[in-house]
């Protein structure tokens, strides 16, 4: 009951930002309305068995701390019909040839692995399972043409939603979109990697409302988007269910009834585990008595947060496999060992501190829409959107600062921005 009463004031309060915003795409009204959708389908599916009363109150807070900032700034006006995707061709070309490097990476990573590509090409689905098992038995070793893929890929799929955003063309933009996704589609189904398409789609995304507020559109959703976003969600149902078929069996087969109740057990501890465990955590932090599996950490300044460039500082803090070691399970129910980016957040700076944090992001993130809303050149602001918008989807599960890649991708994406804002202002003049 409390999880209810907390949904209908998330519920309300993202009714009073979009009222005072006026603008769906600001930072404070997609991390409302996302954590208020997340919290909302986790209730639905958490049964008699599992609690999200302690995650809903805490995330509630988080979610007020974010956007209270937002309000310190007067309603979001367009004040030039700029364009962020006047060099389209140019950035065309960039995306094109990094799409070329980075399937390339996910050859030799394969070949790497000791796998040749006749084995991808004769059976996709076997060879999946074959890899997917060797994974999680710890043969498979990272190498850096993946890592490379990878931080080619969230930069790409970034530059495609610019470069659509605009285009009043149906087949191009659709084809473009569908080249975006390939390699995180590929490393899903031949890898096992199940977080790499949800994060691409969510910094396509952010490419995408980058290139509407360019041009005075403040919404998340648009006609022509929302054909193409009925059409994506109708591939993806099985095209994900697929993929989970295949970690789940090792090949693909038909569904029965026992592998619809383990994908249904799978479904539940990936897409809303965290949620779940985070739930119990929290308890557990507030009331060490109501349990004592977790390990005791605070105040760690930073360290989970942003891990993926602390790890790089001397620091006695040795992080596990896996990121934490112990596993919230309700046998038969779920198991996770993800417990949403609020616990490295809190584990770092307290309650209190971690929704101070919250805020001063939430400022950040305010100042640079109205920067990217009102500033014919701003490449800073624009990166810093995209890649908050990748932060908030990947905030169910874990930082997106937990991994090097990210602050890579950002660092490039930024440099290809900063060139075209540059080019495209000397065409404007």
């Amino acid at each position: 009951m409390i999880s209810v009463l907390v949904l209908i004031i998330i519920a309300l309060w993202s009714y009073f930002l979009f009222a005072h915003i006026r603008a769906a795409s600001h930072p404070a009204f997609i991390f409302s309305i996302f954590w208020f959708s997340v919290l909302v389908i986790a209730k639905i599916f958490s049964g008699s068995q599992l609690n999200i009363d302690a995650a809903a109150i805490y995330i509630s807070a988080a979610v007020f701390a974010f956007g209270i900032p937002s309000i310190l700034f007067k309603k979001i006006e367009i004040t030039n019909d700029h364009h962020a995707t006047d060099c389209r061709d140019l950035m065309t070309s960039i995306f094109i040839a990094m799409q070329i490097f980075i399937i390339i990476g996910i050859f030799l990573h394969i070949r790497a692995q000791g796998f040749s590509i006749s084995n991808v090409i004769k059976a996709p689905d076997k060879f999946g399972g074959d890899f997917i098992g060797l994974r999680y038995s710890g043969k498979i070793t990272s190498t850096l043409y993946i890592q490379i893929a990878t931080i080619l890929n969230y930069v790409c799929v970034a530059l495609c939603g610019l470069i659509v955003a605009n285009d009043r063309r149906y087949v191009i933009p659709a084809l473009l979109t569908i080249a975006a996704f390939i390699p995180s589609l590929a490393t899903m189904f031949l890898m096992g990697d199940k977080g790499t398409l949800p994060q691409s789609i969510a910094l396509y995304c952010g490419g995408l409302f980058v290139g509407w507020v360019s041009v005075g559109k403040t919404t998340i959703m648009t006609k022509r988007a929302a054909i193409f976003f009925t059409i994506g969600v109708f591939a993806m149902v099985p095209i994900m269910t697929v993929a989970m078929i295949i970690k789940v069996v090792g090949k693909f087969q038909a569904p029965n009834s026992q592998l619809v109740e383990n994908l249904y057990y799978a479904f539940r501890s990936y897409a809303f585990g965290s949620v779940y465990a985070f739930s119990d955590w929290l308890s557990w932090y507030i009331s060490p008595q109501y349990g004592t599996r977790y390990i005791e950490q605070s105040y760690t300044m930073g360290q989970l947060t942003f891990w993926g460039i602390s790890k790089y500082i001397p620091t006695a803090y040795q992080m596990p496999d896996g990121y934490y070691s112990e596993y919230f399970e309700v046998p038969g129910v779920v198991r996770t060992n993800i417990y949403t980016s609020f616990r490295g957040l809190v584990t770092d700076f307290g309650l209190i501190g971690s929704l101070l944090f919250m805020s001063a992001i939430g400022f950040l993130s305010s100042a640079a829409y109205k920067l990217m809303a009102i500033k014919y050149s701003a490449p800073l602001s624009q990166t810093f959107y995209i890649m908050l918008i990748g932060a908030i989807y990947a905030s169910s599960l874990i930082s997106l600062g937990t991994w090097a890649s990210p602050f890579i991708a950002a660092f490039l994406l930024l440099l290809i921005l900063s060139r075209h804002s540059l080019v495209a202002f000397f065409r404007r003049e």
